[in-house]
């Protein structure tokens, strides 16, 4: 459904403004579930709003300076280790379908790490991310994206980042 998400009403600064009325200190989104698709313009996929949709606007960038603007913290919920989109991505219960197929280690470091990156670079101060199910995950697997966090110091996560 990539090609036809088009949301032509989404207004970042009217949600924004909404949180700040309420009395919300901080907003988290999704920047990529299961699915693959990213909310945000991904040089490492071009499964993302920007590129796959006909919106073509990077909705978190607008969220981003929206937030900033009303003085709300940011932060992102991150699919790292499901994906039913890129080769590799893992899948609970085993892969359930062929363009899965690949190895999870190689798709973290061709999609996940260069993901993370850019949603850890390119939104200004990030508060929190939330990493989810760590299917699949090791050790090794996370610290190919525990490093990723000393780009944003001060930074919340969670421990979801592997099954450890």
């Amino acid at each position: 459904y990539a090609a036809q998400f088009n949301p032509t009403k989404y207004d970042a600064e009217a949600w924004a403004r909404l949180a700040k009325e309420a009395g919300m200190k901080y907003i988290v989104i999704t920047s990529k579930h299961h699915d693959g698709f990213a909310l945000f313009k991904s040089a490492a996929s071009g499964f993302n709003i920007v590129d796959a949709t006909p919106f073509k606007r990077d909705a978190l960038k607008e969220l981003a300076a929206a937030c900033q603007k009303y003085g709300l913290k940011y932060g992102f919920y991150y699919s790292q280790a499901q994906d039913w989109h890129h080769a590799g991505g893992a899948a609970r219960g085993g892969h359930w379908d062929p363009t899965q197929d690949g190895d999870l280690t190689s798709y973290l470091q061709k999609i996940a790490v260069p993901q993370v990156r850019e949603i850890l670079t390119n939104y200004g101060p990030i508060a929190t991310l939330w990493w989810d199910t760590p299917d699949g995950m090791t050790r090794e697997r996370a610290d190919l994206l525990a490093p990723l966090l000393k780009l944003q110091p001060g930074i919340v996560t969670n421990n979801r980042a592997w099954n450890g």
